[in-house]
C-alpha cells in the first residue's frame, strides 16, 4: 500500500468504451493558452523575480498583457493556487504563496492493487520515455532555471483494458534508471519526504484520449513532488477518471 494524502477507490464503470486509439503528446504549438499565462507566472517566480509574498500579475494584467480572455487568466491563476505556488486574497489581488507544509494523512491502494481488486491483471503503456529541457512550470517546481534537463516519462495504467490512470513524471536525470523495463514505468527514485494534493479538473485532450473520455468529463488530477537531500527528486502528475474514484478514509479525534 502506498501513503497519499488523498485516498481513492477505483470502481468499474460499465459504460465507458476503451476501443479507441492512443493520442500523441500535444505539441507546443497546440499548448493552451492558459497554460501560456501559466507558465509566463511561474518562470515570474521561479527566476527569483517575485518572491513570496509579492503581487503577481492580475488577471486584467494577464489579460492585457497575452490578449486572452479573462476566464483564461483566472484559469491560469486558479491552477497555480491550486498547486501551492499563489495565494488569492479577495479584494487584494494574488500573491506568491510562502513555502508550505504538508501532511500525509490517509492511504490509498496503488495502480497494481487496483487492477487485482477487479480481478483484472495490470497493464502498463509507455507514452513517452526521454531526457527533455524543461517548461518554466515545470523547472520552478524543481527550484531550477527553464530549459534545465529532466527526464521525462509518460505512462497509461490500465486493468486489462480499461484505463484507469495516466501517469506524467519528471525526475533528475541521475535518478532515472538507464534501462527501464519493457512496458513498465521507472520505479519512483529514492526520496525523503513525498508530497501530495488533489484537485477536480477537466483533463487536457491528450489525456482525455488516454483515458477513453468523453468530452467534458472531470478527473480527479494528482499531484505528487518527491525530495532527497532537500533537492527535488521528482515532480509527477496523475489523472485518474473522476466517475471511478471515492475518497474514504478514518479520522479520530485528538487525545
Amino acid at each position: 500500500m502506498l501513503i497519499w494524502r488523498f485516498p481513492f477507490d477505483p470502481h468499474e464503470h460499465q459504460h465507458r468504451s476503451v476501443n479507441v486509439k492512443q493520442n500523441p503528446v500535444v505539441s507546443n504549438s497546440a499548448t493552451p493558452l492558459y497554460q501560456k499565462v501559466k507558465e509566463h507566472v511561474a518562470s515570474l517566480i521561479g527566476s527569483g523575480a517575485l518572491s513570496p509574498g509579492d503581487r503577481v500579475p492580475s488577471e486584467h494584467e494577464l489579460v492585457a498583457r497575452f490578449q486572452v480572455s479573462r476566464m483564461t487568466a483566472n484559469r491560469a491563476l486558479r491552477e497555480l493556487t491550486a498547486e501551492g505556488w499563489v495565494i488569492r486574497v479577495p479584494g487584494l489581488g494574488s500573491f506568491v504563496a510562502p513555502a508550505r507544509q504538508t501532511a500525509t494523512m490517509l492511504e490509498i491502494p496503488d495502480m497494481v492493487e487496483t487492477a487485482l481488486g477487479r480481478g483484472a491483471r495490470h497493464r502498463v503503456e509507455t507514452i513517452t520515455s526521454a531526457t527533455k529541457p524543461a517548461s518554466s512550470a515545470i523547472a520552478l517546481a524543481f527550484g531550477m532555471r527553464a530549459g534545465i534537463s529532466l527526464f521525462h516519462g509518460r505512462w497509461r495504467h490500465l486493468a486489462d483494458r480499461l484505463p484507469l490512470q495516466v501517469e506524467d513524471r519528471w525526475t533528475l536525470p541521475h535518478l532515472a534508471p538507464d534501462r527501464p523495463a519493457p512496458g513498465t514505468p521507472e520505479p519512483v527514485a529514492p526520496y525523503e519526504q513525498m508530497d501530495h494534493s488533489l484537485r477536480a479538473a477537466l483533463p487536457p485532450p491528450d489525456i482525455a484520449g488516454l483515458l477513453a473520455l468523453p468530452p467534458q468529463s472531470p478527473c480527479l488530477h494528482l499531484t505528487r513532488r518527491t525530495r532527497l537531500g532537500g533537492q527535488v527528486s521528482t515532480v509527477a502528475e496523475f489523472w485518474m477518471p473522476g466517475d471511478q474514484i471515492i475518497l474514504t478514509g478514518i479520522s479520530r479525534p485528538k487525545a
